[in-house]
This record gives C-alpha cells, structure tokens and sequence, in this order.
C-alpha cells in the first residue's frame, strides 16, 4: 500500500494563499505545480516504476520509488528532469497566448527547482550529471557543499520573506540529514553496482573499489 504524507509546512502555504486577494495566481500556480508532478508521473509509468510512498510538499509532491538493481544514471536523470521540462512548455504555451502570469511562475518554478538543494529537481540532475564525470563517492559529497553555499548565500544577499526563510531552514535540515547519510548511500550505491545484471550501472564514473566478500 502507498504510504501518503502532507507536511505541516504544505498546509501552512496553503492556509496562507487561501487567505491572500490572489486568486488568479494561486490558480496559476497549482496548475503549474500540477503540470510539474505530471512530468514527473508519465517518465515513472514509462520506465515502470513502482511508487511506494509519496508526501506533499509546498513545491509539489515527493515520491519514494521501488529501488531497482538494473536502474542506470540516464534513466533517474530523465526521470528527475521531466517536471521541469513539462514547465518549460507550460512557459512556452503562456508565451504563445500571451499570458505573463503563466510565464513569470512557470519560471519562477523552474529556477527553483533548478537549485542545488535537497529535495529539489536541480540536486538530483546536479549528482546524476557529475556521476558521469567523477566517482559518486566524491559526487555525494560535492552536491552537499554546493546546497550549503547556495542555502548560506540566499540567506546572506537575498532580501526575503519569514516563510522563505522557513523554507531555507527545512532544506538545511534536509542537506544535513542527506550529509549524515552519504555512507549510507554510497554502501547501497556500491551494492546495487555489484548486483546489477545488465550493467547499466556503468554508466557511472568508475570508483576504482573492488567489492568484498560481503556483498555476497
């Protein structure tokens, strides 16, 4: 059974934009939302992913997927990438009609969820494009450094709102959390590596790591 969770984050944003005199931009804004997610399901039912939890969150939705020993770099990469680029044609559709409310959240979305920070879209492609490049080991922890220094500078040279800022520390959280976790994930990395069948995990940059008995 798919386990659903709503974050109280979510339903804080929602309380707030129920509240706000723009209705017009909160209709833009869950329709862009909507296409993102969409983006996000079709690449999911086309490489037949099994979803197993998924959890609202105040930029959309986040889903745990079905691990899958056989899955390759170029695989999770598209699959990462599809929610922006449904925004992107969004965009071009508003461009096209002419309405600027449509483009300026289309691509208000697209830049965030371009950032290098967990959980966003742009921290996934950043370590699926670099694992093509560089060892994942060196990868996990080079996507941990780049979401501190853009957490930090937003902090320090944006002007912003106290919600974005409680924003900024639940993604801190979560680079944190993802910082304690890189053993743990570079240990299944490694595994998956070892037990893949069709060595689509090639795809990677070569660790250099020979696997022990223990994998086994």
């Amino acid at each position: 059974m798919k386990k659903f969770k709503i974050s109280l984050i979510f339903v804080l944003t929602i309380v707030v934009l129920i509240i706000s005199p723009f209705q017009d931009t909160i209709l833009v804004f869950i329709s862009a939302i909507f296409i993102h997610e969409l983006g996000h399901l079709i690449i999911i039912k086309y490489q037949k992913k099994k979803i197993v939890e998924f959890e609202i969150l105040p930029v959309g939705c986040y889903f745990t997927i079905a691990s899958n020993v056989d899955e390759s770099n170029g695989s999770k990469l598209l699959l990462y990438s599809f929610g922006v680029v449904f925004n992107l044609l969004y965009l071009l559709i508003g461009l096209v009609i002419k309405n600027a409310l449509v483009v300026q959240i289309n691509a208000a979305i697209i830049l965030f969820n371009l950032l290098v920070i967990p959980p966003m879209d742009g921290y996934f492609i950043c370590k699926h494009l670099l694992a093509y490049f560089i060892p994942y080991k060196k990868v996990l922890k080079i996507n941990i450094i780049i979401s501190l220094c853009l957490i930090f500078l937003i902090i320090f040279f944006l002007k912003i709102s106290l919600m974005y800022y409680c924003y900024l520390i639940y993604f801190f959280i979560l680079t944190i959390i993802n910082y304690k976790n890189i053993r743990n994930d570079f240990e299944s990395f490694l595994l998956k590596k070892y037990l893949s069948i069709n060595l689509k995990l090639k795809n990677y940059r070569n660790d250099n790591i020979n696997f022990p008995l223990l994998f086994l």
